[in-house]
């Protein structure tokens, strides 16, 4: 990756993103992906719809971040804070959840097909409903 393509004003994204969210003839969705966010302070932000496929967010914090219906396919989570995190209808599949906090986390329709869970933070109980499966201590 070239430093100009990272070379990104957040709040100006996210500005743009608010206004394609409320009306898509005058803003532009927020389009992050393939960018690296290693470490970003995103929290409580509002990236619903945005792609992030395949964006590097590993260490980023995205406590309370909104990212229902986000693309987050083929991305690298790796020792991300997603604490509080809205991911219902989010497109994690092939994401590297690795050692991720998932905390409180709301993910209910995400897409997780090939999703790497090992290590992250989140209790078996609710590990086990969102991806549909059977408890084994039940």
């Amino acid at each position: 990756m070239s430093e100009e393509f990272n070379e990104i004003n957040i709040d100006a994204v996210i500005a743009e993103h608010k206004k394609w969210l409320e009306d898509v003839a005058t803003g532009q969705r927020a389009d992050l992906s393939r960018r690296n966010l290693t470490g970003w302070d995103l929290r409580n932000r509002d990236l619903r719809d945005a792609d992030l496929h395949n964006a590097d967010l590993a260490r980023a914090d995205l406590q309370g971040c909104d990212l229902r219906g986000a693309n987050l396919s083929d991305a690298s989570l790796v020792g991300a804070n997603l604490h509080n995190a809205r991911l219902s209808n989010a497109d994690l599949s092939n994401a590297d959840l690795r050692n991720t906090n998932l905390t409180n986390v709301e993910m209910e329709n995400a897409e997780l097909w090939r999703s790497n869970f090992r290590g992250c933070v989140i209790t078996p109980k609710r590990l086990h409903e969102i991806l549909n499966c059977r408890d084994p201590e039940v």
